[in-house]
Parts: structure tokens; C-alpha cells; sequence
């Protein structure tokens, strides 16, 4: 009998500030309009699934796919994190 394998996801929320005056800025809603929903990272592209909005419009969510190692885990956070970082500093 074949014992079950773990799998584990990571969800990471952010808080957009303005560079300049370093308040909370509104961010999110022009991004998924933008991106047409939630997006996910996948090999530097843009799919449906893994950056959410938050109850707070200046918040988001990252969120990995389904992983089975820490490797796994570790590689989709830096992807998204740095995917999501160009889009914000794009933006303003």
C-alpha cells in the first residue's frame, strides 16, 4: 500500500506603498482589471489562479500552486515575488 504524499502551499500577503509619500496606496484594482482576474505566476507569465484581492485595496495576495518539496515552495515565492514587484514598480 502506497502511504499518501504531502503537498504544501504557501500564502503571502503584501501591503502597496506609494514610493513617494509612503502611504497605503490602491493598487490592486487596476491591476486585475488589467489582468482581467486573479493571476498566477507561471515561468514569468501571467495565468488565472494565484495573486488575489484582499478585503483592503491596497493589499494582495500571493499564493504558490500545490508543491511537494520546500525547493518547489522556495522557487514559486522568488518568481512571484519579483513577477509582482516589476508590475508594481511599471506602475507606480
Amino acid at each position: 500500500m502506497k502511504n499518501p504524499s504531502l503537498t504544501i502551499g504557501v500564502e503571502e500577503e503584501y501591503q502597496i506603498i506609494d514610493p513617494e509619500t509612503r502611504e497605503l496606496r490602491s493598487f490592486i484594482t487596476q491591476f486585475m482589471e488589467s489582468k482581467g482576474g486573479a493571476v498566477e505566476v507561471v515561468k514569468g507569465e501571467l495565468k488565472t489562479g494565484e495573486v488575489k484581492p484582499e478585503l483592503h485595496a491596497s493589499m494582495v495576495e500571493l499564493g504558490t500552486p500545490v508543491c511537494h518539496t520546500s525547493k518547489e515552495v522556495k522557487e514559486a515565492l522568488f518568481e512571484q515575488r519579483a513577477h509582482i514587484s516589476r508590475l508594481a514598480a511599471e506602475r507606480g
